[in-house]
């Protein structure tokens, strides 16, 4: 009688199956860094500066998370996403990197196809997790505390519920909330600007990405002082840095427009209304206040 040899299933050596975890880690670096135009979905959260400081606190504190964590792929702590990630951001220290967010939209929140409405709730459900979390930690026993999503969220003038205590450690988080945010939109635009600055106007698809991705940050930034009626010295180079870029992807696109620049909009809309000061003002004063230089047409409230 003879014995057919035994077969066993022979499993992969962890060397091989770590070596295709580094090939994968390299490719999708390698994908990222080479992106060379914005998702709509990104596209979206740069016109809203409330909704991209709650993504890119997600998106830190993530970072944050892994770099905790081992970085060995073999450790299993990690995955190659974030691996990427902290590959693209040079280890955590530089976040305001396109394709570190193009990435972690895409495989770490799972975004690569849903609507920009249904990733906006998912950051806002997150960051009041994280806040309920942070909250529930710090309150006394027996006690509730309700946490604050945004900024822009506020007590009443009017509202005697509370006690002062709590109201003004809230405005101090707010004030600190509000000037981190604008901090990272204000890197983000001067990373916009060096970045444009950098592509000769030879490389035409280039420049055009990079004007529009200047545009957007230097609008976002404009509209977050606005929206809180805040003065700041880089007002006058934040407009011009939008018109310029405005124009230019006008010139590079063919003459093509946003569908709301129709109208050619402008931020000397940031001041004030007369109806809101209760001043009426004549054609003429109308008209000079049209002609002035861009450099000083913005106005915070």
């Amino acid at each position: 009688m003879t014995l057919a040899p035994a077969t066993h299933s022979v499993p992969e050596a962890p060397s091989e199956k770590h070596s295709g975890h580094k090939e994968e880690f390299k490719a999708l670096v390698k994908n990222y860094k080479g992106i060379d135009s914005v998702k709509p979905v990104l596209k979206e959260f740069l016109k809203k500066s409330d909704f991209f400081c709650l993504l890119y606190d997600v998106f830190e504190h993530h970072l944050s998370l892994a770099k905790t964590r081992s970085q060995a792929l073999a450790d299993g702590q990690i995955t190659v996403y974030d691996k990427a990630l902290l590959e693209l951001t040079n280890n955590g220290t530089e976040t305001y990197n396109l394709g570190a967010f193009e990435l972690f939209l895409d495989e770490v929140m799972g975004m690569k196809s849903v609507e920009t409405v249904d990733l906006e709730a998912l950051v806002v459900k997150n960051v009041a997790v994280k806040s309920l979390l942070v909250h529930a930690t710090r309150a006394e026993p027996g006690t509730i505390a309700v946490p604050i999503l945004t900024a822009s969220e506020g007590k009443s003038p009017n509202d005697k519920t509370g006690s002062v205590k709590y109201e003004t450690t809230n405005n101090a988080k707010e004030l600190k909330t509000i000037k981190d945010s604008l901090s990272r939109i204000l890197a983000t635009f001067s990373n916009a600007q060096q970045e444009y600055k950098a592509i000769p106007d030879s490389d035409v698809v280039a420049k055009s990405r990079a004007a529009k991705f200047l545009r957007d940050t230097a609008e976002n930034a404009l509209t977050y002082m606005h929206s809180r009626q805040m003065k700041h010295h880089m007002a006058p180079e934040l407009e011009v840095a939008f018109q310029m870029a405005k124009e230019k992807a006008i010139a590079l696109s063919g003459g093509r427009k946003r569908r709301f620049e129709v109208h050619d909009h402008d931020y000397s809309d940031f001041r004030p209304s007369s109806s809101s000061r209760g001043v009426k003002h004549s054609s003429s004063s109308r008209h000079h206040q049209a002609t002035h230089r861009r450099g000083d047409r913005y106005r915070p409230y």
